[in-house]
């Protein structure tokens, strides 16, 4: 099994962006817990979500929580950091919840795909939710992608890349003015809202995020479309996406996506986890997820996963509440 711990930089922002508050830009974050996690796993990305809660870290499973407020309360829960609650020692979890005070009402999130850890276990850690929530398509890079990336894609990818530059670096955040650009037009295009609405301060931390891997997308010295990773280990996980409007036109997602697979495939990446389709609900005209389906040739389910913490407080917040919501209190 092959670690990709660090990635050299192919491409470190070649062309001029605009200049940025030093306030957004910043330096590269400093940890302070020790440790090598990238990705999900670790502080930083944690941190990069302040807006929905303060980070929690499970000293026995090697992973964070995010400390959330509950609306309307002085109560508190805990939730995985969006979109997967990831741990370097699963093994470790349970005795981790065991010991998280009454203080909190419950506890939820969506388990890694790809992590090493077992449904009986989930079980066992999580004995008041454990369901399938989204099927997760996953790119085994151990095949050549050419065999089982969907013929349309491939055609599209071919098409694309006659005007299109793809580059990569391992220290995206040198391309942090025009990725804000791309973002805000993904946004209104999209009319995204709750955490996926990420501030400007919170995009930039995840730019500086151990493990982050970009890939652009230029067309005649333009900027048109980013992809982020994460690499964590022997896989990789597609983070976010956007692109403006020249390169919906241009069909930059096609071009960017080949590109790459391609690469993190001659980098010894062995699995690309690139996620579920849009919402909550799983929907046969989401076109999102057959994009993404196009790219795999593995489905993996994420379970979404809860324990409820303290009974007493969970069901004083959940009165009048029905339906299968977890944790219900947080139903609309």
């Amino acid at each position: 099994m092959t670690r990709i711990d660090r990635l050299p930089a192919i491409a470190r922002g070649l062309h001029a962006t605009s200049a940025l508050p030093e306030a957004l830009t910043g330096a590269p974050f400093v940890p302070t817990v020790l440790g090598s996690a990238h990705g999900y796993r670790c502080e930083a990305y944690a941190r990069s979500l302040a807006a929905v809660g303060s980070p929690l870290f499970l000293t026995r499973a090697d992973g964070w929580l995010l400390d959330r407020p509950v609306p309307n309360s002085r109560a508190h829960d805990l939730s995985g950091c969006y979109p997967l609650l990831a741990c370097g020692d699963w093994a470790g979890l349970e005795s981790d919840l065991k010991a998280l005070p009454n203080d909190f009402a419950s506890i939820v999130g969506v388990a890694d795909p790809l992590a090493d850890v077992s449904p009986a276990l989930l079980q066992q850690c999580f004995p008041d939710l454990m369901r399938p929530f989204k099927d997760h398509m996953i790119a085994n890079l151990s095949q050549p992608f050419e065999s089982y990336v969907s013929s349309q894609h491939q055609r599209k990818a071919r098409r694309s890349l006659l005007s299109i530059e793809v580059e990569a670096s391992e220290e995206p955040w040198n391309w942090t003015a025009d990725w804000l650009s791309l973002y805000s037009n993904l946004v209104d295009r999209h009319s995204i809202s709750g955490v996926a609405n990420f501030s400007e301060r919170s995009l930039v931390a995840q730019l500086r995020v151990p493990g982050a891997l970009g890939f652009r997308a230029l067309n005649d010295g333009e900027t048109i479309g980013m992809l982020v990773f994460y690499l964590s280990g022997p896989n990789s996980y597609y983070h976010l996406g956007a692109h403006s409007e020249t390169g919906y036109g241009l069909g930059s997602s096609f071009a960017l996506f080949w590109r790459a697979l391609e690469w993190m495939q001659t980098k010894g990446v062995e699995r690309v986890d690139l996620g579920g389709g849009a919402g909550l609900a799983v929907s046969e005209n989401d076109g999102l997820a057959r994009f993404k389906r196009g790219w795999a040739n593995e489905i993996r389910p994420a379970y979404l996963c809860g324990r409820i913490i303290n009974p007493e407080l969970y069901h004083q917040l959940s009165k009048g509440k029905r339906g299968n919501f977890f944790p219900a209190y947080r139903s609309v």
